[in-house]
């Protein structure tokens, strides 16, 4: 007794026909998860470039202000920081202050500046702006050479995600020795 297993108006894929679509679905899955990696690690990248810009324009900020005081002011040897100094060119004032606001793990360091005209003893400008975000740590601290050479040592860590930046900054004020 013979038995039938595939009757002629029965419906299927051919072996053939297997042969070609397992390799072509094989090659779609493989693009799929390239292209899931890849977007997972431009999220990350993303990340870690947001915390580099916050922690390198914290510290540009407190670096251009450093190298430009004729006094420092650090309250109990941190923030906040107070950097002085008059401008040779048109006789103005400058007083900056930064401070160190919000939860620890998720800081911001916040430049108030304001610019007096010291013949007239009017305030010129008045401002306060933020200068970085998302810092999970930022410290100042004097340092004084042996050649009695001041320096700010400033240093900043930013979290984004699960991606960390942090720099030191050595900044060496131009007037400011001992």
């Amino acid at each position: 007794m013979k038995r039938k297993l595939f009757g002629r108006g029965q419906k299927g894929f051919t072996l053939v026909e297997l042969l070609v679509v397992i390799p072509i679905m094989a090659v779609v899955v493989a693009g799929a998860t390239a292209g899931l990696i890849q977007v997972l690690h431009s999220r990350d990248a993303s990340s870690r470039m947001v915390a580099l810009r916050q922690v390198q324009t914290a510290g540009y900020w407190v670096s251009t202000d450093g190298l430009q005081a004729d006094s420092v002011t650090l309250t109990a040897g941190d923030f906040p920081l107070t950097l002085v100094w008059t401008d040779p060119y048109n006789d103005e004032m400058h007083t900056v202050t930064y401070t160190v606001t919000g939860l620890s793990g998720n800081q911001e360091l916040e430049r108030h500046a304001v610019v007096v005209d010291i013949s007239t003893g009017a305030t010129i400008s008045d401002t306060t702006l933020t200068v970085a975000s998302q810092l999970t740590q930022a410290t100042c601290q004097q340092q004084v050479s042996a050649e009695g050479q001041v320096s700010l040592i400033f240093f900043a860590e930013a979290r984004v995600r699960q991606e960390t930046e942090s720099r030191t900054y050595d900044i060496k004020p131009r007037s400011l020795s001992l």
